[in-house]
């Protein structure tokens, strides 16, 4: 850090925050943006929200630049981290924070609904893709899973939870 970027720690950073057009995501890309990181707004539905999330960012002080992509399609997800590289020069941090959820009992699931919510929620892009960007320069790397969701209710009336997880390099 230092006075030129007013000591923000993330300043000169590149992100990459998956779901991030509501909710945690969101929350997530407004959060590095404060923090001086250039972010990647990524969504799948609007890119209306996207782009409110994007200037959300560019006002808290970071700067921001909208893809839409589907991350349980890799063509998708290699576009969306060679724009993060085009545009930023650079990838650092990658939030994986998308994950479908499906309301209904769990007994009521299909074989190809839970197929859905596990592609939305292995991040089979991280670190892979990201690690030939990132071994370009020193410093910190970082891939966190970030989504938490409750699954909706079990035949017994239960909720089950899907833990976070991460990791960093």
């Amino acid at each position: 850090m230092s006075e030129s970027d007013g000591g923000r720690e993330l300043a000169g950073s590149a992100a990459i925050v998956t779901g991030s057009i509501k909710n945690m995501g969101r929350m997530t890309a407004i959060a590095l943006g404060e923090a001086g990181a250039s972010v990647l707004i990524n969504g799948r539905t609007s890119t209306a929200a996207a782009e409110s999330v994007a200037q959300e960012v560019v006002r808290a002080g970071g700067r921001a630049v909208v893809h839409m992509a589907d991350v349980t399609d890799s063509g998708q997800v290699a576009g969306m981290i060679a724009r993060a590289a085009d545009t930023f020069g650079r990838l650092d941090i990658l939030v994986n924070n998308v994950s479908n959820r499906i309301a209904k009992p769990v007994a009521e699931i299909t074989l190809d609904e839970w197929r859905g919510v596990i592609a939305s929620t292995a991040r089979f892009f991280a670190p892979r893709p990201r690690c030939p960007i990132s071994r370009s320069r020193t410093g910190p790397r970082s891939s966190i899973s970030a989504a938490s969701r409750v699954m909706p209710a079990s035949p017994t009336g239960r909720r089950w939870r899907r833990p976070r997880r991460g990791w960093s390099g």
